[in-house]
């Protein structure tokens, strides 16, 4: 008998599994694209966010930085892109390396798509209470019947000003109230909006009211629509003014002086009479008299009576304004881009005001006939920094149903599922997902992890140990999870390393470097 000792092979995670096998080792939607291939199986792994066995379409995509969760995101965007899926994306972190521009922004360059840039410099301006009409499918009759969800939007539009009120940063804090002046504060933002709404002549679920009659133009007969002058920031910030000098309630004083605080920054210029609330354009002020000091005096009293304007020039005022971006639905990327907004919690702030930017004018556009639906995905990167804001929660859950309805794909990108367990109002989003896309977690997350997408004991394990280890890591692992047919599979997602290095790299150093190489060989 030799005494040579035995040699031995260590039983890796992937070859035990082969014989104790708690996965699906073959993942294929029909209509879908590559995604990768099975860690335990070798087999190619296809997805279609839109599978005809999904109910509805909604991702929640989450695991921590530095496991390859935006690389793989850019190359599943650029597949399905090929297969007719259109993209609305919110890009919140800058391009490492270059940092002039969102780390998403290359890819909607790659697939022909556009990037439209956010913030205080840019010409890309967005009027976040823009409304649209939209178009319901009547199955008995088979037409499309326009309306206008007014309510609806007033409801959207509060929990939104609601959000920039409570964290509004003059000094880098988020702001904090009692609740009975939270209260105060939000049914104030909730009037206020019904009634610059109501100025404009908007009635719920009458899409005409959208709409003003204008003679034709050229001298020809008749006469067309166009759409109404929306209110704007400057709308919102008046209204309020006009409100506090009616008010008579001592218990609002408060809330009234917060909210003049904290909007007059994002007014973009206003000039008025305190006193009469008259309000000047730039133009008329020329015409007024001025003090030594050049402060303009208002004409709307009695001669003797002096009452100087008030001057609003806000430096936050960028949402200020009418409209000037206009998605083309013709287009198969959009990326909406805040990594310039210098103010962490401003950012923040426009994560929501964009994804509601995006509802009226990508999601509501999409057809509620399922045959003529298109493949609309709408995804927010960094999605557990508003998480903490109620009405962030509320505005999401809200979103949630209106995509659905829409037969639209919601995509939230966050660092864990777990960023869910601390708001018991986020439990309808998570209902309503019925993808996980699961990239390394913290241990301390695995029991909300198996909780929440039904995975087992085994499953679970796995997904807390991907990616490799520290000294050997594993870039794009991650755990497929199909809710409606209860299966899981563990992918490792690859990527053409010529065709699609531009695309998935996140560093532009190294897309530079590629970029020489390919023109050397």
């Amino acid at each position: 008998m030799s005494k040579k000792p035995i040699k031995g092979h260590i039983l890796s995670q992937a070859y035990l599994s082969l014989i104790f096998n708690h996965t699906t080792s073959e993942y294929f939607h029909e209509k879908g694209c590559v995604f990768g291939r099975s860690i335990y199986s070798g087999m190619p792994v296809t997805f279609d966010p839109f599978d005809k066995t999904h109910f509805s379409y909604g991702a929640v995509i989450a695991g921590q930085s530095g496991y390859g969760k935006s690389a793989t995101v850019k190359q599943l965007f650029s597949r399905q892109v090929d297969f007719g899926v259109h993209i609305a994306n919110i890009d919140y972190e800058p391009l490492p390396g270059d940092g002039k521009r969102g780390e998403y922004s290359i890819v909607a360059e790659a697939v022909g798509g556009v990037n439209y840039l956010i913030s205080n410099y840019s010409d890309s301006q967005l009027n976040f209470f823009e409304i649209s009409d939209e178009y319901e499918y009547n199955r008995a009759t088979g037409e499309e019947i326009p309306t206008l969800y007014l309510e609806e939007k007033i409801v959207d539009m509060t929990n939104i000003l609601m959000v920039l009120a409570t964290s509004f940063t003059t000094n880098g804090m988020v702001g904090e109230f009692e609740p009975t002046e939270y209260s105060r504060i939000k049914s104030i933002i909730s009037k206020n909006v019904r009634k610059i709404y109501a100025d404009c002549g908007l009635r719920d679920k009458d899409a005409a009211s959208l709409y003003e009659t204008v003679p034709a133009s050229g001298g020809s007969f008749g006469s067309g629509r166009r759409k109404k002058r929306l209110p704007q920031m400057h709308d919102f910030y008046r209204a309020i003014l006009l409100d506090a000098r009616e008010n008579t309630d001592s218990f609002k004083e408060n809330a009234f002086s917060l909210l003049l605080d904290i909007f007059e920054d994002r007014v973009r210029e206003m000039y008025y009479c305190p006193h009469c609330m008259k309000e000047f354009t730039r133009e008329e002020l020329s015409t007024l008299k001025r003090t030594e000091g050049g402060v303009h005096i208002c004409n709307n009293h009695e001669e003797g009576k002096i009452y100087y304007l008030r001057e609003i020039h806000g430096s936050q005022a960028y949402l200020d304004c009418q409209s000037t971006l206009s998605i083309d639905m013709s287009l198969p990327f959009h990326n909406f881009d805040l990594s310039q907004i210098t103010d962490e919690t401003e950012r923040i702030n426009m994560i929501m005001v964009v994804q509601s930017y995006i509802e009226e004018n990508f999601i509501k556009k999409n057809s509620t006939n399922p045959n003529k639906a298109k493949k609309l995905i709408v995804s927010t990167d960094e999605a557990h920094r508003i998480l903490k804001f109620e009405g962030a929660r509320m505005f999401e859950n809200a979103l949630y149903r209106v995509a659905r309805k829409r037969h639209t794909a919601p995509w939230l990108i966050l660092q864990s599922v777990k960023d869910f367990a601390k708001y018991q109002d986020t439990e309808e989003i998570l209902k309503s997902t019925e993808t996980f896309m699961l990239f390394r977690h913290n241990y301390l997350d695995g029991q909300y992890i198996k909780d929440t997408t039904n995975l087992n004991q085994s499953q679970v394990d796995t997904v807390l140990n991907l990616g490799g280890t520290s000294e050997a890591k594993k870039y794009g692992e991650l755990c497929l999870v199909d809710i409606p047919t209860k299966r899981a599979v563990f992918i490792q997602a690859d990527y053409l390393k010529d065709s699609e290095f531009d695309v998935v790299e996140t560093d532009v150093e190294k897309i530079a470097e590629h970029a020489r190489m390919k023109q050397g060989a």
